[in-house]
């Protein structure tokens, strides 16, 4: 089976730190008075703030995992390694940017397509590690102009057009992602 190292593992680190934090704010007398900030108080507060977000990763990373041992990803790595052959490497990092561009999350986009990509990649015979890079490349440029990303982004700022900001966004990340898929495709 598998372990997880309490000392190590990134979620126990944030446990940790968070627990920290609110030992030293408290010590400290930090919080303001009349105002309940106890454990149970702010325990509650985080889960009602994450429970939508929680909600999104989970059925992202089922969907992944429920495509994955179904045999759809492999299914899909084949189809998409005999449609694309060697303009794979190209296409990869567009990849990972729709999929940034559809959830507005890198990670998100990782976990969508990173097995697809990684079965392709396999597929083809490609470095599976350039390949895997690119997606994330591609996501991370997906990711600026994600419409999500917009938007919020255009809410902080009186009069600015999110339909602007996208095209501007999409024009600059498109190139950028071409030039990303030919240096990819030149590597491989």
């Amino acid at each position: 089976g598998r372990s997880i190292s309490l000392l190590g593992h990134a979620g126990a680190l944030l446990m940790y730190t968070s627990l920290l934090s609110f030992l030293w704010f408290r010590w400290r007398g930090t919080f303001r008075e009349g105002e309940d900030y106890s454990g149970r108080v702010i325990a509650i507060k985080t889960v009602k703030g994450s429970i939508k977000s929680t909600i999104g990763i989970v059925t992202l990373v089922a969907m992944a995992v429920t495509m994955q041992l179904a045999g759809m990803t492999q299914l899909l790595a084949q189809a998409l390694s005999a449609a694309t052959g060697p303009l794979f490497p190209f296409l990869s990092p567009i990849i990972g940017a729709l999929g940034a561009f559809m959830t507005g999350s890198n990670t998100n986009s990782n976990v969508v397509f990173g097995q697809l990509q990684l079965e392709t990649a396999t597929a083809l015979g490609l470095s599976v590690a350039v390949i895997l890079a690119a997606q994330t490349a591609g996501g991370a440029i997906g990711s600026l102009f994600a419409p999500a990303k917009v938007i919020v982004g255009a809410s902080t700022v009186d009069g600015a057009s999110d339909s602007l900001i996208l095209r501007k966004a999409l024009t600059y990340g498109l190139v950028i992602i071409a030039i990303l898929g030919l240096v990819v495709w030149l590597v491989v």
